[in-house]
């Protein structure tokens, strides 16, 4: 085992591996006082597989209690350096090597991120009980492809700035590395999702009542979510009709009449995909593909994008639905379903008709050509994919990434969305779909989308049996999403507290300010100069506002309808605002 140290103004860094006949080149790039860009090249008279490297360095706890990390689940704590085996993993289909250590009040005192997002990086950082940060990261972990040069980059940020200006500033590096896909406004629009209100269980008939209701709501697009292509009783995580990709009679006769009715309501449409798999239950497609498998499921199998013929093949599949159904946009889903057996099947079989070593570069490459392949027919196609595969590699074939699973948990919803916020640049956020009771007030049923407001809500319940109440206040808040989507969506955000799950947020708008209060007790301050909303997303029925000067105030409801009216004075002032509701000042 070679190691090698290299030495910085303010730190080391050391290197390890097998490195025969490798040579180790380092540099530093100075960007301003306090952020590097370390890089490091390997090098090599011949062609040959990069060695398994191990790179780590030690930083001072001094003024350390919170860590932020884009992984899940979304818990931003200090866990030490052992905490649940300690090894993260990061990948194209799995997170993103970026780990920030700040204080309570926000202030970042280390940030690191990995040039490597595309690879599997494992890291391993946290606290020990010296009082010292460890941070190692592990590269080259898979069967890499033999090359004569492979470099790689650690960007360090030491700068006493708010962590969010951090991410932002490793968000744009990133897409300097992996240029991102287009972001067409309509990515942007509220949707109405058709996951949770119908699970599999969803027809044409019952959707286009519904879709009537979405777009009387303020609803923009649609996404088909799984069912419409199986029929009878099925298991949930169950893939055996995957692949066997036709419209299923019963549910849908006729497909491209059923979206020419959502177009006539004004509805973008998307169709789900779960990209992978293949059924035992497809038919000629399971029989044509079973020996380019990954590995092979009670139900399915997992198809190997090594090959050229399953690239083909899915390529050609979602370019035939948006063409023969005019679709918009399609649901990818699944993509981290894309991993290596224990034992690779290539290295067995000496690839075997596969014209990619490794899966990475062909996910990557398949992704690539369906996004290109479906930009050609449509420039403005919208491609959703889902957390975890939202690191910055996944941002040149996408244009929205949403947030996991987290079905009526209000809280988890917050944080993903934030998260993906922080890291994703222009890419498009969205919501996990918000279901909640027809019971609950319109008060606490709106309290699912103040939680998301600073992403575009996916709204998964059943409209027509939703009370009228709940429609009104759910028209309203669409249309608030829609006209201060630049501020809520486009603008600098600021999160405050990821160790408490974000109680205050605001963004920061060219004509206007927008802050959200999830816990009661928080003290907003004023931001003067601009008209600033500040929304009560609590159960308390007060606002604590910190006020420069004196200044105009109008109240709101859940509805939007103008409440009260009255004039801040300077300093602290407790405003009574509804639950859900909100204030204008200025």
């Amino acid at each position: 085992m070679d190691t090698k140290t290299f030495r910085c103004a303010w730190i080391s860094v050391d290197l390890s591996g097998e490195l025969g006949g490798w040579e180790l080149l380092f540099r530093e790039e100075t960007l301003e006082e306090n952020l590097s860009i370390l890089h490091f090249t390997l090098q090599a008279e011949q062609e040959q597989t990069p060695p398994k490297l191990t790179l780590s360095f030690r930083w001072p706890q001094k003024d350390i209690q919170v860590r932020w990390t884009p992984g899940l689940p979304a818990i931003h704590h200090l866990f030490p350096y052992w905490w649940n085996g300690g090894w993260i993993r990061s990948g194209l289909c799995c997170n993103a090597p970026v780990f920030v250590y700040l204080n309570l009040e926000g202030e970042n005192r280390l940030a690191y991120a990995c040039s490597e997002a595309s690879e599997t990086v494992l890291t391993h950082t946290g606290p020990t009980e010296e009082s010292v940060i460890i941070n190692t990261l592990a590269l080259f972990q898979d069967s890499c492809l033999p090359v004569s040069r492979r470099a790689f980059s650690i960007r360090i940020d030491r700068r006493a700035i708010h962590y969010s200006e951090v991410l932002s500033g490793i968000s744009q590096w990133y897409e300097e590395l992996y240029p991102p896909l287009p972001v067409p406004k309509e990515a942007r629009f509220p949707l109405y999702s058709t996951w949770y209100q119908f699970q599999r269980e969803v027809t044409a008939e019952h959707l286009e009542r519904e879709l009537a209701e979405a777009a009387e709501c303020g609803l923009k697009t649609v996404i088909l979510d799984d069912g419409w292509n199986c029929t009878g009783p099925t298991i949930p995580g169950t893939f055996a009709h995957a692949g066997d990709w036709k419209a299923a009679p019963e549910k849908f006769p006729d497909m491209p009449g059923h979206i020419r009715k959502a177009h006539a309501l004004g509805l973008r449409y998307l169709v789900w995909f779960p990209v992978p798999y293949i059924g035992n239950q497809a038919g000629n497609d399971f029989a044509r593909f079973r020996e380019k498998f990954l590995f092979r499921k009670a139900d399915c199998g997992i198809l190997d994008p090594r090959f050229p013929e399953v690239r083909a093949y899915l390529e050609e599949q979602y370019e035939r639905f948006v063409r023969e159904w005019d679709l918009d946009g399609l649901k990818l889903d699944f993509l981290d379903a894309f991993q290596l057996p224990e034992s690779d099947p290539a290295a067995a079989e000496k690839n075997s008709g596969r014209d990619f070593r490794s899966l990475p570069d062909a996910v990557s490459e398949l992704l690539r050509s369906i996004a290109a392949r479906l930009r050609r027919i449509k420039p403005d196609i919208l491609i959703e994919f889902r957390q975890k595969y939202i690191g910055p590699a996944m941002r040149p074939f996408c244009n929205l990434f949403r947030g996991a699973d987290c079905a009526m948990d209000l809280l988890e919803n917050r944080v993903r969305t934030i998260d993906l916020r922080l890291l994703s640049g222009g890419t498009a956020v969205h919501s996990d779909m918000l279901i909640w009771p027809a019971e609950d007030t319109p008060e606490t049923a709106a309290l699912q989308i103040l939680n998301v407001i600073f992403s575009t809500p996916q709204i998964s319940c059943m409209l027509t049996t939703l009370p009228p109440d709940h429609r009104k206040m759910l028209k309203f808040w669409m249309d608030f999403c829609l006209r201060h989507l630049p501020t809520l969506q486009e603008s600098p955000l600021r999160p405050e507290h990821p160790e408490l799950s974000y109680p205050l947020v605001t963004a920061f708008g060219k004509e206007e300010t927008i802050t959200a209060v999830y816990l009661t007790g928080m003290i907003v301050p004023l931001h003067s100069g601009k008209p600033h909303i500040i929304l009560n997303a609590t159960h308390s029925g007060e606002l604590l506002i910190d006020a420069e000067k004196p200044v105009s105030l109008r109240c709101f409801n859940v509805f939007g309808e103008e409440i009260a009216s009255t004039v801040l004075s300077a300093g602290i002032n407790r405003i009574k605002v509804p639950p859900s509701g909100f204030v204008l000042c200025g």
